[in-house]
C-alpha cells in the first residue's frame, strides 16, 4: 500500500509540473522549456525559409548581443545590407527593430524562439519563419 501512495504522489507531481510549465510558456508554439535565455536564443544569423513572397530573394537577419542588427538581402546578383538597432518589446514577447536611416520601427511578435527556429509575425499578421545559420 505504501509504494502505491508513493507511485500517486510521484504521478500527481509530475502532472502538477506540466501544467505548471505549459502556463509559463511565453510564446504561443513554444518552446515549452529552455535553459538558454531569450537573448541568447535570438542572438545569431537567421535565414528566412519560409513566408517571402519569391524563392528567389534570400533574407538574413543578425541580431548581436549588444543589440545591433543587420538585415541581408540578396537577390540575383545583387547583395544589400542593412544596419540598425533591435531591442526587446514587452514582456519579450516582440523584438523592436529600428534601420539607420529609416523613421519607422518594425515590431515582430514571436511565435516560436529555440535555438535553432525563430517564428514570428509582422505588423500585418505575416507570418514567417526562420533558421539559425
Amino acid at each position: 500500500m505504501k509504494e502505491k501512495g508513493k507511485k500517486l504522489l510521484l504521478l500527481a507531481a509530475v502532472v502538477v509540473m506540466m501544467f505548471s510549465f505549459n502556463s509559463c510558456k511565453k510564446y504561443p508554439d513554444g518552446p515549452l522549456f529552455s535553459l538558454r535565455s531569450k537573448t541568447s536564443r535570438l542572438v545569431g544569423k537567421w535565414k528566412i525559409v519560409d513566408g517571402l513572397d519569391s524563392n528567389e530573394v534570400k533574407v538574413y537577419m543578425i541580431f548581436k548581443k549588444g543589440g545591433d542588427f543587420t538585415e541581408e538581402i540578396k537577390y540575383d546578383s545583387n547583395d544589400y545590407e542593412f544596419d540598425g538597432e533591435w531591442k526587446w518589446g514587452a514582456g519579450k514577447k516582440t523584438v523592436i527593430v529600428e534601420m539607420d536611416g529609416f523613421s519607422d520601427k518594425q515590431e515582430f511578435t514571436i511565435l516560436r524562439l529555440t535555438n535553432k527556429e525563430f517564428w514570428f509575425e509582422d505588423e500585418d499578421d505575416d507570418e514567417y519563419k526562420a533558421e539559425k545559420k
